[in-house]
């Protein structure tokens, strides 16, 4: 199980994270609310395939249990946002420029 230091931590991360998007959104420039709606998407979707992908092997229960699950998908979020979410920027700032 995880461990209630950690749980708060994911707990206020995702809130601030939250807060962040939603109350401070004036103040973020359209490439970040790009960035961290594409990416945070994906790293969902990616987070969510590797469940399925293993529910057959482990339950849901226990993936959700461990600590490396929270690891992963925290990941697979900020893997999303910073990467993907870069790149797919530039590709959409060049397909505009192009027209």
């Amino acid at each position: 199980m995880l461990s209630p230091y950690l749980r708060n931590l994911l707990i206020n991360w995702i809130n601030s994270a939250t807060d962040l998007i939603t109350k401070h959104n004036h103040f973020m420039s359209e490439r970040w609310k790009y960035q961290i709606k594409t990416g945070g998407i994906w790293g969902l979707f990616m987070t969510v395939f590797n469940v399925l992908f293993d529910i057959k092997e482990i339950p849901f229960s226990e993936q959700v249990a461990t600590p490396n699950f929270y690891i992963r998908a925290a990941a697979y979020i900020l893997v999303g946002i910073f990467v993907l979410g870069y790149f797919t920027w530039k590709s959409k700032v060049k397909q505009q420029a192009a027209k």
